[in-house]
């Protein structure tokens, strides 16, 4: 993969985002939690959009973050390698989570974090399921992550401590899988149902 000439760690066109440098040899890069660079004094920078939106989150109560349970030695917090996309398309996806059933809504426009909260974290995971008994169905702190590509939105395991399966099949950690509507998610103990999982045009957005 060429480089520019004066430009040793890469990023993606979008501001205020720290990248880790990128793998030359597989052309991929480390997932990391995206965090705001400084921004200089007397500069403004426009705010980029969040990785993902909440479009519709029904059938459950919500609790204080300071309710929830300290992290266990036990948990992950590894992650894997996913494919560089400087601009990939958004895509909406709405689950069917747990046995009430409680309907969540996404539109995705950045690799998501998919997981469960405790008090100890500086930041909530993209889809956080704590309220829906994550930690007694075994959801790892960094569970899973749904990443957007042009061609799909792709769902792969971080090396979970209690796995993945996507329709009974187990899904090996860092590779990524194809979602589809109708798709039957368990994380850990956790089902979930992809009830929808479609593209969506940027300018729709605005």
């Amino acid at each position: 993969m060429s480089l520019p000439p004066d430009d040793d760690n890469p990023r993606d066109a979008l501001p205020g985002i720290e990248e880790p440098p990128v793998d030359d040899e597989n052309d991929t890069r480390p997932l990391k939690a995206m965090r705001q660079r400084p921004i200089p004094t007397g500069k403004q920078v426009s705010e980029p959009p969040p990785a993902a939106t909440i479009l519709h989150e029904a059938g459950f109560e919500l609790h204080p973050l300071d309710s929830l349970p300290l992290a266990s030695e036990e948990d992950t917090e590894r992650v894997r390698l996913v494919p560089r996309l400087p601009n990939p398309p958004a895509w909406r996806i709405i689950f069917q989570i747990g046995a009430r059933p409680a309907t969540v809504g996404l539109d995705v426009r950045q690799a998501l974090i998919i997981g469960r909260a405790d008090a100890d974290m500086d930041e909530l995971p993209g889809l956080d399921l704590t309220q829906h008994n994550a930690l007694q169905n075994g959801v790892s702190r960094q569970h899973a992550v749904l990443i957007p590509s042009a061609d799909a939105l792709f769902l792969s395991d971080l090396g979970s401590a209690n796995g993945t399966w996507l329709n009974g099949a187990y899904l090996t950690p860092g590779e990524r899988f194809m979602l589809s509507s109708g798709d039957r998610l368990e994380l850990g103990l956790l089902k979930l149902v992809v009830r929808t999982v479609t593209v969506i045009s940027r300018s729709s957005e605005r």
